[in-house]
């Protein structure tokens, strides 16, 4: 048995892979399923570069098969991004609550460096270092899910998710979710509603 000491100091960038397609969110499903070769993620990027959603060709074709106009549409039900930095150690993120938005579809994290985005951590890299066959995300506690206010800029020392509000399209950063206690959608533009996940 492979057992990993406590001691044992892996970075994300250690676990990484570094083949990846970045799709602008204004592309339409089918143009970034023809950039997005089957069994290879998607790194979805806003208007600032910033990545929203980490996905693979079935979540393209899903949001094909939705009728989504674009990447960015609400309706095309993209995964979450987990996003944390190279420097970052698995153990820092394993235990971090962010590892809840496995839980809604997350298909492993968005490595950055220096605002850029380096590689993927696949989930099953994740699964792999914990020597499970499922993850197994921290439960938050927290009564709901924190919605960061606050950018993404810089070095990403705590990981940090990000997902589409379904109802409104607004992308929200959080550090944690709980499906059974939503919080608002921060969304600056509308009356308040509840992030919807569907």
């Amino acid at each position: 048995m492979n057992e990993k000491s406590e001691t044992e100091i892996v970075l994300v960038k250690d676990r990484m892979i570094k083949t990846f397609t970045t799709l602008p969110e204004t592309l339409s499903p089918a143009e970034a399923g023809s950039r997005l070769q089957p069994g290879t993620f998607g790194v979805v990027l806003d208007k600032y570069g910033q990545p929203i959603a980490l996905v693979t060709a079935g979540d393209v074709k899903k949001a094909a098969d939705s009728g989504a106009p674009r990447l960015d549409h609400p309706s095309a039900g993209l995964p979450p991004a987990i996003i944390t930095d190279s420097e970052v150690k698995i153990q820092t993120l394993i235990r971090s609550d962010v590892m809840t938005l496995f839980d809604i579809g997350a298909r492993g994290a968005v490595v950055m460096e220096n605002n850029e985005v380096t590689g993927v951590l696949p989930a099953d890299a994740i699964t792999d270092y914990i020597g499970r066959g499922e993850i197994s995300p921290v439960r938050a506690k927290k009564g709901y899910a924190a919605v960061v206010d606050a950018g993404l800029g810089g070095s990403h020392q705590v990981p940090l998710g990000r997902i589409r509000c379904f109802e409104c399209g607004f992308v929200n950063t959080v550090s944690f979710i709980d499906e059974n206690n939503l919080p608002p959608c921060k969304n600056p533009n509308l009356s308040s509603h509840t992030l919807a996940l569907h």
